[in-house]
């Protein structure tokens, strides 16, 4: 709010983010508390502070003066589980990778996880802002054990899903989304995995392979999905029965809350 660089491009020191152009920090609340020559900061040099919450490895930012919704809660408690990030950039806005989720369809022909009986969408829990339901998928369309999970969605950006492995252990994954400009999406890939025994006594080295192999697993779903999305078009009218789940998330998007609540703060 000085001259108008960007403060992703800066960094955090203690609790205050700096500013990369004149040393500028800006503490939690968005108020600038020093300058870099120390001068007096201008009492408008105040920041929008987004609703935040740390989670699963990642930090949230609410676009909104106060969020619609909680972040949904992991089955497992967060001390018993190890995570890892991994960062995938897509051509297409986040939405378009939420729709997938009750796109039934494609799980048959793109993924080849799903097989011809998909009547999931009946067995779909909606929320205002958001939608859960439980999911076998059948991986080369049963040629491989089953894998049963927890799916669910929460806004336009986030999907998170639980279950077990064939040998039963646990394990989460979710897609987290920003929009950094219109038409691109960053999606952050967190995986999951209970600790084994071996991993409380303090020797991790096979929970993080494991770890590595999952990730591995769960970044070629997105993969196989990116070219498709990025050239995608969704067009009125041309649902079919099979479509009724993909059709309702549609609805939800638009309906969704509009919000640019930190416009006076940027313009």
């Amino acid at each position: 709010l000085h001259l108008g660089a960007d403060l992703s491009n800066g960094c955090v020191q203690g609790n205050d983010l700096r500013c990369p152009f004149h040393h500028w920090d800006y503490g939690p609340d968005g108020r600038c508390v020093r300058t870099g020559v120390g001068d007096p900061p201008p009492s408008n040099a105040r920041l929008f502070s987004f609703p935040t919450r740390e989670k699963y490895g990642v930090v949230f930012a609410f676009n909104g003066a106060e969020p619609l919704f909680e972040l949904a809660d992991l089955d497992i408690a967060s001390d018993e589980v190890l995570t890892k990030v991994s960062f995938m950039p897509m051509r297409a806005e986040p939405w378009t990778f939420c729709a997938n989720v009750p796109d039934f369809q494609h799980f048959i022909g793109v993924h080849r996880t799903l097989r011809d009986d998909i009547g999931h969408y009946d067995r779909i829990a909606w929320n205002q802002y958001g939608l859960q339901f439980e999911f076998t998928a059948f991986p080369e369309l049963g040629r491989a054990p089953p894998i049963r999970s927890k799916d669910g969605e929460q806004g336009t950006g986030l999907i998170l899903v639980q279950g077990h492995l064939p040998d039963g252990r646990w394990f989460g994954t979710l897609a987290a989304m920003t929009l950094p400009r219109p038409g691109e999406t960053n999606v952050f890939i967190v995986v999951c995995i209970r600790k084994s025994e071996r991993a409380e006594q303090g020797d991790e080295a096979a929970d993080r392979l494991l770890l590595d192999e999952l990730t591995t697993r769960f970044r070629a779903m997105p993969a196989e999905d990116l070219e498709l999305l990025e050239t995608a078009h969704y067009q009125p009218g041309a649902l079919t029965r099979h479509d009724e789940a993909l059709g309702r998330y549609l609805q939800m998007l638009r309906t969704f809350p509009r919000a640019n609540p930190a416009a006076e703060f940027i313009r």
